[in-house]
């Protein structure tokens, strides 16, 4: 009887020190009250943080969105974005990349509005910067009304106001524009044939 009693208690520190190591070992799992004060906003009806959107069109990706957070707000179809990063895929699978410091995407349209520090990476590596900007899925295209800055290979474009139509890779920069082409560089205008 007397082993017993040593055996059931001798198991039960067993059991409390495996519990203690897993606790020990896990605690940085925990988040801290501030942390989660940080996270939350009162008035979204739920938050998430490190979330990763993904939409689909048939058995093809068409739009990833990843962010630092993520806020819903009842009653306004949009979720709010802190740092999101989005890609776009065309119909042969080229990706745009887009991003921004704040975004929203409309939960019906899966539209997306992006503004601070916005940069854009074109399929062909051009890159794009702005202070805002829209994509319009339905219609595939980007917009912005705010100054831009675009460069590539051998150019640098700037403008006020953009349109890009993601279906024809037609790019259109509305007023104040400036544009600088490097004589010679490979594509473009005055580009030298490769052999």
């Amino acid at each position: 009887m007397k082993w017993l009693r040593i055996t059931f208690v001798v198991l039960i520190l067993a059991v409390l020190t495996v519990m203690s190591l897993i606790f020990y070992k896990n605690i940085n799992l925990i988040t801290p009250k501030e942390t989660v004060k940080e996270l939350l906003d009162p008035l979204a009806e739920f938050s998430l943080q490190n979330p990763h959107f993904v939409e689909t069109s048939g058995d093809r990706v068409v739009m990833e969105v990843d962010a630092d957070k993520a806020f819903y707000y009842q009653g306004e179809e949009k979720v709010k974005l802190e740092n999101p990063k989005a890609v776009l895929f065309g119909s042969m699978g080229e990706k745009t990349e887009i991003n921004a410091r704040h975004g929203v995407i409309d939960s019906e349209t899966n539209d997306i509005q992006v503004e601070g520090d916005v940069r854009l990476v074109s399929p062909d590596g051009y890159l794009l910067k702005t202070d805002s900007l829209k994509y319009r899925k339905e219609k595939q295209i980007i917009n912005s009304k705010s100054p831009v800055e675009l460069t590539g290979d051998g150019f640098k474009v700037k403008g006020v106001g953009l349109k890009v139509n993601m279906d024809t890779g037609k790019i259109t920069i509305y007023k104040d524009v400036v544009a600088v082409f490097e004589y010679g560089f490979k594509g473009g205008p005055f580009g030298k044939k490769q052999k």
